[in-house]
């Protein structure tokens, strides 16, 4: 919930430093310098999140693949066909 929380956050603080920007200044190379650079920091902030939440992401689907429970259910399953085929053969 931490991160969608900043996200909200860093757009909401972007959209008011937009809207703080006169729409006079907005056509100007300066004033599109200035969006220009806000919406870059925007940009590396949505970055940062997406690249914690990937790294947490992954960390946790090597937790799944090295516990062993796959493994296990795949067993089970492979045994439970051949269960069934055996039952079936019988008849």
């Amino acid at each position: 919930m931490y991160a969608y929380t900043y996200i909200y956050i860093t757009c909401d603080s972007a959209q008011a430093k937009f809207n703080a920007l006169p729409r006079a200044l907005r056509h100007l190379d300066e004033g599109k310098a200035e969006l220009h650079m806000l919406v870059e920091d925007v940009q590396e902030a949505l970055w940062a999140i997406s690249d914690t939440k990937r790294a947490a992401a992954e960390a946790m689907l090597t937790a799944l693949a090295t516990d062993g429970w796959l493994a296990q259910h795949a067993l089970r399953l492979v045994l439970a066909l051949l269960d069934l085929s055996a039952a079936g053969n019988a008849y």
